[in-house]
């Protein structure tokens, strides 16, 4: 049987870049601006917005800041249109019209980055200065590079071994094991193991 972590959409359904684009658009800002921004060609830009290149977690979050966006709002919206589930009177989608949301583990949006790196984000709706995401990390998979930006992060491993190299140490953290650290330390995070990791992510911002 699948569970409830595996049951996730396809990530062509919830493109990073189309969402990008919509903000961006939205917002009011050309391409040319926010590529500039960004210290990125249009074109380059224009690949990650229209899918045919999948950015890195440090374009990402930059691409948020530039934005002002928090990194959920990058996920595409679930449904704005609750269903009932008949035999519980309780809604089976997001309702942003309520403080009391439920989100099917069907229905979570998701992203698949560069460098084998997946994320879901586990909130039921965008929350201003709050991501709460699952990360999953193929075997080897980690960061490119060292990222640092506004905030701090809160990770909690589900299963197997993540490294994360904060300033200029290293620390193993493993299955049931938590951590903390101020996102503005460069940072990395990587899977060392041949087995694929898996962690519940929260930043703050």
């Amino acid at each position: 049987m699948t569970s409830a972590a595996e049951q996730v959409p396809d990530p062509s359904d919830f493109a990073v870049g189309a969402r990008v684009r919509e903000i961006r658009q939205r917002n009011g800002q050309s391409l040319r601006a926010l590529a500039s921004a960004l210290g990125i060609s249009a074109s380059a830009l224009s690949q990650i917005e229209t899918g045919r290149t999948r950015p890195s977690i440090q374009r990402v979050h930059e691409i948020a800041t530039e934005l002002n966006i928090p990194l959920s709002a990058l996920f595409a919206p679930v449904l704005e249109t609750p269903q009932t589930d008949a035999a519980h009177g309780l809604s089976s989608s997001v309702s942003y019209d309520s403080s009391i949301c439920v989100q099917k583990a069907v229905e979570a949006p998701t992203i698949q980055l560069e460098n084998g790196i997946r994320w879901d984000r586990i909130s039921p709706r965008e929350s201003d200065g709050l991501s709460f995401l699952h990360l999953v990390f193929e075997p080897k998979a980690g960061y490119s590079e060292y990222l640092r930006h506004n905030g701090r992060e809160i990770v909690y491993v589900i299963e197997g071994t993540l490294t994360f190299h904060v300033g200029f140490t290293a620390r193993e953290v493993s299955e049931g094991d938590s951590f903390m650290f101020p996102s503005t330390t460069p940072h990395k995070v990587v899977n060392p193991t041949e087995h694929r990791a898996r962690a519940c992510w929260l930043v703050l911002t």
